[in-house]
């Protein structure tokens, strides 16, 4: 980025949180996560009005413009008290710079009340869907959704066959990705797929994302590991960030599997999280053949997959 698109996004990005005053304590944290994290060193409280004609000339980058909106969009729900005045501000900016974000829709949902509209069009972007619409296309309707519905809301659902297989982990070697698979099924109780009260076998590439980055399955620990996956995931990464916001930090339960939470949303645990997961060169969300992975020691497959080091940070809670 030059000096001249940072400072057009810096002037944008203050004046559209806070037009006529400071920014309030959540979106003051966001800006200076991103301040430092680019490089830059604004005096936030002097930054200008940018007019769009000027903003428009200035961001060029359409992967940049989108950024920005999707920063705007943070910045007016970290703090729990987005109005329609916010929304409207940043559904303009981003009409301005020609940036069309789903999550805008998320909001507006979330401010009309309308949640179960809200958690359909969320859940529908997230990586899962296109798993399930892919296991529909191989064993049919009835064979994917029975299970995945007795195995997620009711927990009764077996499948002997798949449970031997995946127990087969445990003889593996103790260095092994299958077995570091195991530590973590059986350090937080989980079942392995296939037994009773065990969750989709689906849900097993989201668990070898926390085996692989590192993470554990505390609220922060779950807002950083969607983090990470955002920033390897190619299709709509944005919507991980909207889960956590929603899940784990306004208290908006989204899933069947946790309940919801607030003030787990630290910008800078989640923008390095995202930094992270983008040095990755395969996007774990995918179609990834991960049985060939489990039997191979766990450090040769963070080397294969180009997973750096996680930098120790302490989970913290807003206030």
């Amino acid at each position: 980025m030059t000096d001249l698109e940072l400072e057009a996004g810096m002037r944008a990005l203050v004046r559209t949180l806070a037009p006529d005053g400071p920014l309030l304590p959540g979106a003051a944290r966001v800006v200076d996560v991103l301040q430092s994290h680019l490089g830059t060193r604004h005096d936030v409280v002097h930054l200008a009005p940018i007019d769009a004609a000027s903003l428009v000339g200035q961001l060029v980058d359409p992967w940049l413009r989108q950024q920005l909106v999707r920063a705007l969009i943070i910045g007016i729900l970290i703090d729990g008290a987005c109005t329609r005045a916010d929304l409207a501000r940043v559904e303009q900016l981003a009409a301005v710079l020609g940036v069309d974000e789903p999550a805008l829709t998320d909001v507006k949902l979330l401010l009309a009340g309308k949640r179960w509209r809200l958690r359909r069009h969320l859940v529908a972007r997230l990586w899962v869907v296109d798993h399930v619409k892919a296991r529909i296309a191989e064993r049919g309707v009835l064979r994917t959704i029975v299970p995945l519905i007795y195995s997620t809301f009711f927990r009764r659902y077996r499948n002997r066959e798949l449970a031997r297989r995946y127990a087969t982990l445990r003889d593996l070697s103790e260095r092994s990705l299958g077995r570091a698979y195991i530590a973590y099924i059986d350090a937080n109780k989980f079942g392995l797929p296939g037994e009773r009260g065990a969750v989709s076998d689906i849900i097993v590439q989201h668990d070898l994302a926390h085996v692989l980055g590192g993470y554990g399955t505390a609220p922060a620990e779950e807002v950083q590991v969607a983090s990470f996956s955002a920033g390897h995931r190619v299709k709509d990464p944005f919507a991980f960030i909207m889960f956590v916001m929603l899940q784990f930090h306004l208290g908006l339960r989204m899933t069947p599997g946790a309940k919801a939470e607030r003030g787990y949303f630290d910008p800078a645990h989640v923008l390095a999280a995202i930094a992270r997961g983008a040095e990755l060169n395969i996007d774990l969300t995918a179609r990834w053949d991960y049985w060939t992975d489990l039997v191979a020691p766990l450090e040769t497959v963070r080397r294969r997959y180009n997973v750096p080091p996680r930098i120790p940070r302490t989970a913290t809670r807003a206030a």
